[in-house]
């Protein structure tokens, strides 16, 4: 029941005017998560996303929320960047994911970007074990595209 009522909330937050006048990028990243970014200002943005997969073995529904801020720029096309990110995942058991991380973004085309990030801390909470990572893990780094609007 608490996956059906975040999901509708997910939609309806989705689908608000007030939401999508607010939305600056589209991303997507090589696990197939898709995410919309809000401008904060200049040098900062929060990425949501959500996904749903759907197997023989086990459905898993995966909300990320991801905060993104400017280091200093590379050069004229491209920036570093910094940020956190907090992952829940529900299946057989949920799962939440806190990871700091860094990363850089270069421009492609005027309008679409590819970016690369390494999570430098990942702490993982699995059915009440816990465990904190510096650099390792399954999931170190991630890359990806994303379209600006």
């Amino acid at each position: 029941m608490k996956k059906l009522i975040v999901l509708l909330l997910s939609l309806v937050l989705l689908s608000s005017a007030s939401f999508a006048a607010g939305i600056s990028a589209v991303s997507v990243d090589v696990e197939g998560m898709p995410y919309v970014r809000l401008a904060l200002n200049k040098a900062q943005s929060v990425d949501l996303g959500v996904m749903y997969v759907s197997t023989a073995a086990v459905a898993t529904t995966t909300i990320v929320g991801r905060f993104n801020s400017k280091l200093f720029d590379l050069s004229k096309s491209a920036n570093a960047f910094w940020g956190a990110s907090v992952g829940i995942a529900s299946a057989a058991a949920s799962t939440t994911t806190i990871n700091g991380f860094v990363g850089a973004e270069v421009m492609l085309t005027p309008n679409l970007a590819g970016y690369a990030r390494v999570n430098l801390v990942s702490l993982v909470s699995t059915g009440g074990a816990s465990t904190t990572t510096l650099m390792g893990g399954s999931a170190v780094s991630y890359s990806g595209l994303t379209l600006y609007l």
